[in-house]
């Protein structure tokens, strides 16, 4: 006859003296959050963030220009990287932490979009007449009827989200972040 295997007990765990502290936020010390607010302000650079995130604007406008031209296709993502990028040197160069900021960044972030298919255009155009790119691009400046016809004629509803993304992209990324460092200068331990 065969028996049933017995259990063994498991053995019950050790109890454990030490109490359980809670999860506790650390709390924000508003007069030093004021102080770095300030501090903050005055680093601001707008006009040296607007003439960067321009610069930047300009050189990923020819970059999506030259991808589009060479690959006979336009990829939308690529706004999204113009807005990104603008963004990115926004914060980084001005320094911002004002709405100022985030709206410049914005719509440098959608002046790239509009720069980028209309250098495309100015592309297929000069091949097609067989001149030269930049003369055609700055022909199609020089006549701003002309310009926004071009820019009417290629555009596509689904632009219309890709330009959006750019500009909440520009937005979104042109605000300075706080360090950990001045994050821990503004909090205390909760009591």
């Amino acid at each position: 006859m065969m028996t049933a295997p017995t259990k063994t007990p498991s053995p019950e765990p050790m109890p454990d003296n030490s109490t359980p502290t809670p999860d506790v936020a650390p709390v924000i010390d508003e007069a030093k959050l004021h102080q770095l607010q300030l501090r903050l302000k005055d680093e601001q650079q707008l006009s040296l963030g607007i003439v960067m995130s321009l610069g930047v604007m300009f050189a990923t406008a020819v970059a999506w220009s030259a991808i589009t031209y060479f690959t006979e296709f336009q990829i939308g993502w690529m706004a999204v990287g113009v807005g990104w990028l603008v963004g990115l040197t926004m914060r980084t160069v001005g320094k911002g932490t004002d709405p100022i900021f985030g709206f410049a960044g914005g719509a440098i972030a959608l002046m790239g979009c509009l720069l980028g298919n209309l250098m495309t255009v100015a592309a297929f155009v000069a091949e097609y007449e067989q001149v030269g790119v930049v003369g055609t691009f700055f022909s199609l400046l020089m006549q701003p009827a002309v310009m926004i016809d071009a820019i009417v004629q290629t555009f596509s509803p689904i632009d219309l989200l890709f330009y959006g993304l750019a500009v909440w992209f520009g937005y979104k990324y042109s605000f300075r972040q706080l360090t950990p460092e001045q994050l821990a200068e503004i909090t205390r331990p909760a009591r």
